[in-house]
C-alpha cells in the first residue's frame, strides 16, 4: 500500500521526496513515515512490516538529523542547527532546508517572477527559502515571512526552527523506540528512547513559551548559514540537485557556523500565531494531564483559531488581527484537514479534564476535541451536500465553504480530507458529528 511505497522511496533516496517526480528529489516530505508505520502495525501486527520498515526509518532519521544509523559519529547536515536553550543546554534541532537554489520546475514561472523582484545577489537564497517552504508542506504562509505585508519577498524559511517539525521528529523517535521494542531490538529501543527524552527536554527548553502557553517557531540569526555573495554570482537558472553533501549554492558560498551553537541571546520567537504551534501536544511534547498540556489546551481555546468550520491555520489576516490578509493558502481563513486531526487528538489524549470556555461553551478536554472534530466534519459534509465533492481545504469561519488562496486552483477529491473525516467519525461517532 501507500506506506510500503513510501518505504521503497526511502530505500531508493534515503528520504521521502516531496513528490514522485525526479525534480522533487532535492527536498523531502515532513518526517511522518514512522508514525504511519506505527499506525499500520498497530492495526495489523504484521511483523514482516517491521523487518522491512525499521532499516528505512533509520535512514530517514539520519537524513533529517545526521544521527548515524549504525551508532557511529553524527554527520553534520543542513537540516540541523545547534541551539543553546534557556537552561544553558545545547540542543541539536532541525529545520527545513531544500538542496536547491533554483526555481521550482512545478512553479517555474512564479519563481522566476518572484526572483526578479529582488536584487540579483539575493535570488539564490530567496529561491532556497521558497523550496524549503515547499518541503514543509506549508507553501505558503506568513509563518515563513519576516513581514506578512511584504509576503514572499521576505521569506526566510531556513532561518526558522519550526516547533512542529521538531515535534514530528520527537514522535518519530518515540515511534521507532516502540517498533524496536516490538521487534525485540533492545539497543535500538534504548537509543531512540534516549533521543526522544533529549528532544522532549529541548521542546520545553527552546520552543515552549510559558507566557503564551504554546510551542513557538524560533527565528535564527540571518547569518546562521554564513551566506555571503561570491564575486561573480552565477545565474539562478541552473542545475537543481547537487546531492546531500553539497555546500555550494548558485551565487552564494554557504559556510557552517564552525560548530558554535546559536546562543539564547541570538534567537527569538516568531511573531506569527498559528495552529501549528499546538501540534507538539499531539506529538507527545507534554505529559498527559500535566500543567503544560492544560495550559496549551486553554491557550488554543482562547486563541481565536477555533472557528465554526474548524481550526484556522493562522491568525494572520483574521479580522481582529493587526496583520493584513496575505492571500496565502496557509493563512486565515483556511482550515486544513491534517491540523484538525492532530489538534483534536492532541487535546483528547493529553487534556486533563478541567473545563475551559470555548466560543461560549464550557467544555472539558474531550468536549473541546469533539467540538473541533464536529466543526470540521460538519463543514465538509455541508460542502459535499452542496456540490457533491470533498475539498482539500475549507474555510474555518464559514461552515460549508471551501478555502482558497495560494498558487493554484483549489483542488477537490480529496485524500487527506476524506481520511481525516473518516477517522474523526470513527473516533467520535457519526451521529455525534453530523
Amino acid at each position: 500500500g501507500v506506506v510500503q511505497n513510501l518505504i521503497s522511496l526511502v530505500a531508493e533516496f534515503g528520504f521521502v521526496p516531496n513528490g514522485t517526480r525526479i525534480y522533487y528529489v532535492n527536498r523531502s516530505q515532513p518526517p511522518l513515515l514512522a508514525l504511519m508505520v506505527l499506525a499500520v502495525h498497530d492495526a495489523t501486527r504484521d511483523d514482516s512490516l517491521l523487518a522491512e520498515a525499521l532499516p528505512e526509518l533509520l535512514r530517514e532519521y539520519e537524513y533529517w538529523t545526521g544521527e548515524s544509523i549504525d551508532g557511529g559519529p553524527t554527520t553534520p547536515n543542513r537540516h540541523t542547527v545547534a541551539v543553546r536553550g534557556r537552561s544553558g543546554a545545547v540542543h541539536m534541532l532541525q529545520r527545513y532546508y531544500a538542496r536547491t537554489d533554483a526555481p521550482r520546475p512545478e512553479s517555474y514561472r512564479e519563481d522566476v517572477k518572484l526572483a526578479a523582484e529582488v536584487a540579483p545577489e539575493a535570488r539564490a537564497v530567496l529561491l532556497r527559502h521558497v523550496a524549503s517552504a515547499a518541503e514543509s508542506g506549508y507553501d505558503f504562509g506568513s509563518r515563513w515571512f519576516a513581514s506578512p505585508r511584504k509576503g514572499l519577498r521576505s521569506i526566510r524559511t531556513t532561518h526558522i526552527l519550526p516547533s512542529d517539525l521538531n515535534a514530528y521528529l520527537l514522535a518519530a523517535e518515540d515511534a521507532i523506540a516502540t517498533l524496536a521494542r516490538r521487534r525485540g531490538d533492545v539497543m535500538m529501543r534504548l537509543r531512540f528512547a534516549d533521543l526522544a527524552s533529549h528532544r522532549r527536554a529541548a521542546m520545553e527548553d527552546v520552543f515552549w513559551d510559558a507566557t503564551v502557553a504554546r510551542w513557538r517557531d524560533v527565528v535564527l540569526p540571518a547569518d546562521v548559514d554564513g551566506d555571503v555573495p561570491v564575486q561573480r554570482p552565477t545565474p539562478f537558472f541552473h542545475e537543481q540537485s547537487r546531492g546531500p553533501g553539497a555546500h555550494t549554492a548558485g551565487g552564494f558560498r554557504t559556510a557552517p557556523r564552525n560548530g558554535e551553537p546559536v546562543d539564547v541571546s541570538q534567537w527569538s520567537y516568531a511573531e506569527t500565531h498559528g495552529a501549528y504551534e499546538y501540534v507538539p501536544l499531539f506529538c507527545g511534547a507534554a505529559t498527559a494531564g500535566g500543567d503544560v498540556a492544560r495550559a496549551a489546551v486553554r491557550a488554543l481555546c482562547a486563541s481565536g483559531l477555533v472557528q465554526p468550520g474548524g481550526v484556522a491555520v493562522s491568525t494572520t489576516g483574521m479580522p481582529a488581527s493587526s496583520e493584513p490578509v496575505t492571500a496565502q493558502q496557509w493563512d486565515w481563513p483556511n482550515a486544513w484537514a491534517p491540523l484538525q486531526h492532530m489538534l483534536s487528538e492532541g487535546v483528547r489524549k493529553y487534556g486533563d479534564g478541567s473545563r475551559v470556555l470555548l466560543n461560549g461553551s464550557s467544555l472539558d478536554h474531550t468536549g473541546v476535541a469533539r467540538y473541533i472534530a464536529r466543526s470540521f466534519v460538519r463543514s465538509c459534509y455541508l460542502a459535499w451536500r452542496s456540490a457533491g465533492v470533498m475539498h482539500e481545504k475549507m474555510r474555518a469561519d464559514v461552515p460549508g465553504d471551501f478555502g482558497g488562496g495560494g498558487e493554484y486552483t483549489p483542488q477537490v477529491g480529496f485524500g487527506w480530507t476524506n481520511g481525516v473525516c473518516l477517522e474523526l467519525l470513527k473516533i467520535h461517532g457519526g451521529e455525534a458529528l453530523i
